[in-house]
């Protein structure tokens, strides 16, 4: 199988690579994973108005590719979603994830965030999960939000398996993820109160995509001792960890801590 890492960075504004937290947590993840495979294609798409142009400096490891996309935001998007920055987020995440299987032809992908650490060969994922029809995640862990949109358990996408089989789902994807968000919006906007309205466009992200692949029986869970979250033990048969931002200084190596 032809199988890569490809994370999707969305910088705001300008930061150093010694300084910014996103670079810290991607250094931590990519010296974990090279622990473990040396060669296995890394391919980071970050917008490129504002990235370090010394960042060969601080990640010189060859199987390493960084590609500029212009963060271009579709039309259509909610007010109060757009306003607020979430349609940022969510789409070049999607995007960048397809467009990482087309143009470089690869069987599998891990899509994941920068706050992911690897305890072995992601290929040992990629054996179990890689070349189905569907994607793998965990499960969220948001319940209050779940309880509202009745969808248990959604999806955490921090660590996400796509095979090339989801490409022909694109276009259909990307265009349900922006109606499914405005409708729950609308819906919900004389439900809740307004900090939960609000709130609520976070939580979305990860729901959107879920019910998408939820609707047509694409979506599977890894199992929980292969993939952990951050309030989870760790065992021998642990592969990877979305360990959450908010946590950092409890993962990361005292180099890198703020």
């Amino acid at each position: 199988m032809n199988n890569a890492i490809v994370c999707s960075l969305r910088i705001k504004e300008n930061h150093t690579m010694q300084d910014y937290y996103l670079y810290k947590q991607l250094s931590h993840s990519i010296s974990t994973l090279r622990k473990h495979n040396k060669t296995i294609p890394v391919i980071v798409y970050y917008s490129s108005d504002n990235f370090p142009k010394n960042h060969s400096k601080y990640f010189p490891d060859p199987n390493i590719e960084f590609i500029p996309f212009e963060n271009n935001i579709s039309d259509g998007w909610y007010p109060t979603f757009l306003d607020g920055g979430f349609a940022d987020v969510i789409e070049h995440r999607w995007i960048n994830a397809f467009r990482a299987l087309e143009d470089f032809k690869f069987d599998n992908i891990i899509y994941m965030d920068t706050d992911t650490q690897f305890f072995k060969d992601p290929e040992i994922l990629f054996g179990i999960y890689g070349n189905t029809p569907y994607i793998w995640t965990r499960e969220d862990t948001c319940e209050v939000e779940m309880k509202y949109l009745k969808i248990y358990p959604g999806m955490n996408d921090g660590i996400t398996i796509i095979s090339k089989s989801i490409l022909k789902h694109k276009d259909l994807c990307l265009e349900s993820i922006r109606k499914y968000i405005n409708y729950t919006l609308d819906k919900y906007l004389s439900i809740m109160n307004k900090d939960e309205h609000f709130h609520l466009n976070w939580i979305i992200i990860q729901y959107a995509a879920y019910d998408y692949f939820w609707q047509r029986n694409l979506h599977r869970y890894f199992n929980k001792k292969y993939v952990t979250l951050h309030f989870e033990d760790i065992t021998e048969h642990a592969i990877m960890q979305h360990y959450f931002t908010g946590n950092s200084n409890h993962f990361l190596p005292d180099h890198l801590k703020s």
